[in-house]
């Protein structure tokens, strides 16, 4: 008998977190596709880890970063670090997209994360808001083309 473990805790909020998802939860999933999905909410991109940590056999992930900040409260953004997430590994993660990036910090160490823990990379493709202009798309590629990465055959597209 499979003993699954969750762990479930109260964020800020009342909101629930979860901390660890059952070993064979998303075994099979392969893609994931996330609209909306808001990364400067504090526990935004623990829940998007978690999640990917669920899924030891993804291949694609894809995200839609939601571009109306008018919708939420400032009190429960926040800033995440990363540092927790070390054992994490995406084995066969290939491709990442993610369309309207917005430069924040938890977007950015979000990136640099799957760049540094997914050796089979193949393609990354990060679409810009459009308030961008050319130099901070310039400095924004660079900084990722500058980040540790794991696979030695991904080609990042920053647009």
């Amino acid at each position: 008998m499979l003993r699954k473990r969750r762990q479930i805790r109260r964020g800020s909020g009342g909101w629930p977190l979860c901390l660890s998802l059952p070993t064979t939860t998303l075994v099979h999933l392969k893609y994931l596709f996330m609209e909306w999905i808001w990364l400067r909410h504090k526990y935004a991109v623990s829940f998007l880890v978690h999640l990917i940590r669920s899924s030891p056999n993804l291949e694609k992930l894809k995200l839609e970063i939601s571009v109306d900040d008018d919708l939420f409260d400032e009190s429960i953004t926040g800033f995440v670090t990363l540092d927790d997430y070390s054992d994490i590994m995406l084995e066969y993660l290939n491709e990442l997209e993610i369309l309207h990036f917005s430069d924040a910090d938890n977007e950015l160490d979000f990136v640099k994360l799957i760049l540094a823990k997914s050796p089979v990379l193949k393609k990354v493709r990060i679409l810009l808001w459009d308030q961008f202009d050319k130099d901070e798309r310039l400095r924004i590629s660079q900084m990722f083309l500058h980040s540790p990465c794991a696979s030695p055959v991904v080609k990042l597209s920053v647009s």
